[in-house]
């Protein structure tokens, strides 16, 4: 029996592969291009080639598997980013039922619990719902905004700014996506809930967009200043790095929801708290790639 894991290439997906061939386990992943995964994973991973909308392909892979990694995509291309949601997660739904359901660690977003009213955050949200009505053992992963976000802004960042489409002093959950990675790992060893659940994953402090432009220039020891965008900046910011139209609109208004959300502390609990902190990330990661 093994760990099933998609997007084994992607920034998330692949963090967790490594974290499994570390914990002793040997993964199965199903990924479109075999070629595109690290070579020194190969050896140590069994490799379901296909496609993640691809029925057939998935319950292959799910077939005695303990549990799955489940991360919808990312297609900023896509002319219906709502449908192409929809649509992989009532692939894993229908693979499930075929294979016999394993425990599903699914990643979600903070957000997703409200709903509606958060652009592409709605469609994770209808994922969610999606994936309860197998009725099995399914955990909705639902992490603040990735630190590794503010990587599509190297270019910005080099020239000592930082754009986004809320005030500086808008206050949200932050996250290290290796501390995702990390508690996706463990609850897939784990196995130990049943039912539907949710598991908020927080930075270890709540901090505004100023707080977190601050730590990122001590992080790669340069000064940043914090420019708050237009939505009309953002969206032909979004649309000139290769994304459509029907993803930008809803990820602009991700942006709108977030600007009139109220700030709600979440309770920061060990289960819920990664380690990495802003500075830290951006000293690590950042600071190589920024020069």
């Amino acid at each position: 029996m093994s760990f099933v894991v998609s997007t084994p290439t992607g920034q998330i997906g692949s963090q967790v592969v490594r974290g499994l061939i570390r914990a002793g386990e040997r993964p199965s992943v199903i990924v479109r291009d075999p070629s595109r995964l690290a070579a020194d994973v190969l050896p140590f991973v069994n490799v379901f080639q296909g496609s993640l909308d691809d029925v057939e392909v998935v319950a292959r892979a799910l077939k005695g598997a303990k549990a799955v990694f489940w991360l919808t995509p990312p297609n900023y291309g896509s002319n219906d980013p709502f449908a192409d949601y929809a649509r992989y997660a009532q692939t894993l739904v229908d693979a499930a039922k075929l294979s016999s359901a394993p425990h599903i660690v699914h990643l979600s977003s903070d957000g997703a619990q409200y709903r509606h009213g958060l652009g592409l955050i709605d469609a994770v949200a209808a994922s969610e719902l999606t994936l309860d009505t197998l009725g099995g053992n399914v955990l909705h992963l639902r992490p603040g905004f990735f630190y590794e976000n503010f990587l599509w802004q190297v270019e910005p960042i080099r020239s000592g700014h930082v754009f986004q489409a809320v005030p500086g002093e808008t206050v949200t959950n932050f996250v290290a996506t290796a501390d995702i990675a990390e508690v996706a790992v463990l609850r897939m060893l784990a196995r130990n809930w049943t039912g539907t659940e949710a598991q908020l994953i927080h930075g270890p402090e709540r901090l505004s967009f100023l707080q977190v432009t601050a730590a990122l220039s001590a992080g790669i020891g340069k000064p940043i200043q914090y420019v708050e965008a237009s939505d009309e900046d953002t969206k032909a910011g979004f649309m000139a790095t290769g994304g459509s139209e029907a993803v930008a609109e809803p990820y602009v208004q991700m942006f709108r929801a977030m600007r009139g959300a109220p700030s709600i502390p979440d309770p920061r609990t060990p289960l819920t708290t990664g380690r990495t902190t802003v500075a830290d990330w951006a000293f690590r990661v950042l600071r190589p790639i920024v020069g």
